[in-house]
């Protein structure tokens, strides 16, 4: 074989496997194309653990598209198989809008949903059930959520969801906090209500022995303040005891009251859960939770003190000691620049306003230590005012006279400080810089 020979057919090898290795690669990218371009729908569902006997309770079904192509408009679909002995009873959005299902048959309801965006998350459709029978105690009531479409989808495990209720004498049994979302130093109130279904044909001889168990949040979140209903129980310093006998039909109340510590930081959520027990039972109520948060006027300050400026022009000068724990304090301006009504008597307004709290578990009236408060002003202030009469004013509220607060402690380039050992409504006022002399007329 002639070298020129030999390096033809090398050219044409190379040649051939260029292509081959092009066909390949094509190949190869368009089935990731394929891969990464796809619907992918998602459903979810939460329901009660325990539901009662009688009465109603709600799906709450949520559904996305968690691929990067949207969903078909026409044949997207959301299908719901409720247990036997239950019916429909109405189905809302998450706003409350009604939302009845496109189609009922049987137990099977399905929602025709359209088009749903790639990448999207969530819709919710919450159902309203209803029990057809009286049920034993412990029977299983298990629902079904499906969702699909025309669309072909790689990942079909996501595409359904099953839960499962159980019947529960007790089921009515509820805890509940005052409010969802406080602020620390705050006080919260929970109630608890120890609910049994009157069954048809139980008589007295249907009640049960009834243990409440309530684990509270540790200490670094809150503190156990006590109780504020008649029927009370046992604190042990992490749980709340209670047992007592319950009536079919009655319910028993407790209340009790927690502190959310100053310390604990903006974002943080303090969960409780509450347990019964009784003779061939046990459930677990809804655990309640509660969302800390503050506000641009909102400042913690702990027993070392520190300075707080407010963007309204105010700030606050807190020595060590002042206050024994950690307290929030809270700033409000008063009056959006008009006067307050009822002035002292030869005095006048200096458009500076604000209320003044300190939180503790409650409002925390007095000081250890005098704290400084320094009003900023400006020219258009005090127009008009004698500057060396400036004084802070204040009162206990509305309707209620002014006081005036002291000399102040710095006045110097536009601010001014005075101090106090309490907080209320403060207002900046001064008495005018001229004097009108009237002339005497001699006869």
């Amino acid at each position: 074989m002639s070298q020129k020979y030999a390096l033809k057919i090398l050219c044409s090898l190379l040649i051939a496997l260029c292509l081959v290795t092009m066909v390949l690669v094509a190949g190869a990218s368009a089935e990731a194309v394929n891969q990464e371009a796809e619907v992918d729908l998602a459903i979810e569902m939460t329901a009660p653990k325990h539901v009662e006997t009688i009465g109603s309770f709600v799906i709450n079904i949520s559904y996305s598209n968690v691929g990067n192509v949207a969903s078909p408009a026409a044949d997207t679909w959301v299908r719901l198989t409720i247990p036997s002995d239950t019916k429909y009873i109405s189905a809302t959005d998450k706003e409350g809008v009604s939302l009845p299902p496109d189609d009922i048959d049987g137990n099977q309801l399905t929602w025709v949903v359209g088009v749903i965006p790639a990448d999207s998350c969530c819709r919710h459709i919450l159902v309203t059930l209803e029990l057809t029978a009286e049920l034993p105690e412990e029977s299983k009531l298990t629902s079904i959520a499906e969702i699909g479409s025309s669309a072909m989808e790689s990942n079909l495990e996501n595409n359904a969801f099953s839960i499962t209720s159980e019947v529960c004498d007790m089921a009515g049994s509820t805890k509940q906090a005052q409010i969802g979302k406080v602020k620390p130093s705050t006080v919260v109130t929970y109630t608890l209500t120890i609910r049994m279904t009157q069954r048809k044909g139980h008589d007295e001889q249907g009640s049960h022995q009834v243990e409440l168990t309530d684990v509270l949040p540790p200490s670094s979140q809150a503190t156990f303040l006590g109780w504020t209903s008649t029927t009370t129980g046992i604190y042990d310093g992490n749980h709340l005891h209670w047992q007592g006998q319950v009536h079919p039909g009655e319910a028993v109340m407790l209340q009790y009251q927690l502190g959310i510590l100053g310390e604990i930081p903006p974002g943080s959520v303090v969960t409780n859960r509450a347990h019964l027990n009784w003779e061939g039972g046990n459930m677990e109520m809804q655990p309640v939770e509660v969302e800390i948060y503050l506000t641009e006027d909102d400042h913690m300050f702990g027993p070392g003190g520190g300075q707080w400026q407010h963007q309204y022009g105010v700030t606050l000068e807190v020595p060590p000691n002042a206050v024994p724990a950690t307290t929030r304090f809270e700033f409000k301006p008063l009056f959006s620049g008009e006067p307050p009504e009822e002035l002292p008597p030869g005095w006048m307004f200096a458009h500076r306003a604000f209320e003044l709290t300190a939180f503790q578990f409650g409002e925390l009236h007095r000081f250890n230590q005098p704290i400084t408060i320094t009003i900023g002003y400006d020219e258009k202030d005090v127009d008009g005012l004698n500057r060396n009469t400036l004084r802070l004013w204040y009162r206990s509220g509305p309707g209620e006279p002014w006081a005036m607060l002291g000399e102040p402690v710095r006045h110097q380039n536009g601010q001014i400080s005075f101090t106090t050992d309490h907080f209320t409504q403060f207002a900046l006022m001064g008495q005018g810089a001229y004097t009108l002399l009237l002339p005497i007329l001699m006869r």
